[in-house]
């Protein structure tokens, strides 16, 4: 690989582009550990008491303006197709290359 990637398709292109431009590297590991969890459906709610709000759990009113609104309940957790998850890196790694020197 010659220069800086333009994509990470793999913890081999990480480990290149660490030894091209470290800081470069740490930014984009640190976006990608960003998109590492989302918010994910959970159930129906019959009123937004019923449900949880905590730092991992939200209620979302999902027709603010009908007569009767109906309310979700969504939870936070680690995507799938996270951008970590495809080229084969823990949440926990990445972050570690990130506080490194």
């Amino acid at each position: 690989m010659k220069g800086f990637p333009k994509h990470f398709n793999s913890r081999a292109d990480v480990e290149a582009a660490l030894a091209v431009d470290p800081e470069r590297t740490k930014a984009i590991l640190s976006q990608m550990l960003d998109e590492e969890r989302d918010w994910f459906f959970a159930g129906k709610l019959a009123s937004p008491e019923d449900g949880i709000e905590d730092a991992a759990h939200k209620v979302v009113c999902d027709d603010p303006s009908a007569e009767a609104p109906s309310y979700s309940q969504y939870e936070l957790r680690e995507c799938p197709s996270s951008p970590l998850r495809r080229i084969g890196m823990s949440a926990e790694e990445a972050e570690a290359v990130i506080m490194e020197g």
